[in-house]
């Protein structure tokens, strides 16, 4: 009988980690799973919150992990430029340079040199097509070279 529960726990760890990988590198989902899971799943691409008994043991790890990814901000509180392309970036995984520009002030020509400069690791330039976050590099790429195999077909 252990040996039936520890294959059904890999067995769903394995499935659990499949179907997230098959979002993509930057899912909008978030993982509440028993503790004993857990080690399986540390190398999901989504947030993971665990607990011992029931389901409710996670609120306040879930809460910590909401809190992290979607910081809450005040009202009032009026956002920088760069802030609000961090933001974007960070929501959206890719904005495009005609809205990096507006949002900078600048030309599109120049917004691409402006991120490179300016922007640290958490923003990547796309000369010509926009800004996205280093992670989202692989799907972009993958996106362009399928979009390029289709225009050569047509």
């Amino acid at each position: 009988a252990a040996r039936a529960v520890h294959w059904h726990r890999q067995a769903t760890t394995i499935a659990i980690t499949r179907d997230l990988a098959a979002l993509g590198g930057r899912p909008q989902a978030l993982v509440i799973a028993p503790a004993y899971v857990a080690e399986g799943l540390r190398a999901c691409v989504a947030p993971l919150a665990t607990y011992e008994q029931q389901p409710a043991e996670a609120i306040t790890a879930l809460v910590t992990l909401l809190e992290r990814k979607h910081p809450r901000r005040r009202p009032d509180e009026v956002l920088t430029p760069w802030q609000q392309l961090e933001q974007r970036v960070a929501e959206e995984g890719f904005v495009e340079e005609q809205t990096v520009a507006a949002l900078m002030g600048c030309s599109t020509d120049e917004a691409a040199r402006l991120v490179q400069r300016w922007g640290g690791s958490e923003l990547h330039a796309l000369p010509g097509l926009g800004v996205c976050a280093p992670e989202a590099l692989g799907e972009i790429r993958a996106l362009i070279e399928e979009n390029e195999l289709l225009a050569r077909a047509a």
